[in-house]
């Protein structure tokens, strides 16, 4: 006699009511989505992660060329320090004053700009100062500090453009878009507070985003 498989089935090696395999079959579709979602969510905190490790590399990069600029202008200001002995000896030159180093780097750029300039001037007034081999010297170290802040303010923009061009790009431009990362402004000594502003991604978005994908896994 053959078995009716209207009544029952077998799963397994064993036999089940009909309404007992649709429960099963229910049962087993649930897990499948639930290790589906589980896994989709997991994919994409992944994601998620390795761009922000590239943005936030990109970041530490634009801050480190920012801070090259910094001491290149400190090195300029050792400079001037070193060698405004030099001219205290002519005329009545007024005397001149030590620099400071900032972490203002215009401010720092205006007062070795003008500081140059009066040591320039003086030299022009006195013959002896111009033809001092120290002040040779110090016009040879100024300019090759000059190249050396240009070459800073280069590696400087060259970073930016890396970042702003990571962060325009599918699909990096939406996880930029959620973790709050924001353009870089290029070099612009007009504009310290904007370069000194840059921080990269919003901890708040970050710290929001990181509360909605934990909360989505524990359902």
């Amino acid at each position: 006699m053959l078995p009716n498989y209207s009544c029952c089935s077998c799963y397994f090696g064993f036999h089940y009511s009909i309404t007992e395999m649709e429960e099963i079959l229910n049962f087993k579709y649930a897990i499948d989505m639930s290790s589906l979602i589980f896994l989709l969510i997991l994919a994409l905190i992944i994601f998620f992660i390795k761009q922000y490790n590239t943005l936030q590399k990109l970041t530490v990069e634009i801050k480190e060329a920012r801070a090259n600029i910094i001491v290149a202008y400190e090195k300029k200001v050792a400079i001037i320090n070193q060698y405004s002995g030099l001219v205290d000896e002519y005329g009545d030159y007024e005397k001149s004053i030590q620099l400071k180093v900032s972490d203002n780097f215009l401010e720092m750029a205006r007062a070795t700009a003008k500081a140059v300039q009066n040591i320039t001037a003086l030299a022009n007034q006195f013959p002896e100062l111009k033809a001092d081999s120290q002040y040779g010297k110090f016009l040879e170290a100024i300019s090759e500090n000059e190249t050396f802040i240009s070459n800073k303010r280069e590696i400087y923009n060259f970073q930016v453009k890396e970042y702003n061009s990571a962060i325009a790009q599918i699909p990096m431009v939406f996880v930029a878009a959620m973790l709050g990362f924001k353009q870089a402004p290029f070099f612009d000594p007009k504009n310290e507070e904007a370069l000194a502003a840059f921080s990269g991604a919003d901890p708040e978005a970050i710290k929001n985003l990181a509360k909605e994908g934990t909360d989505k896994l524990r359902d």
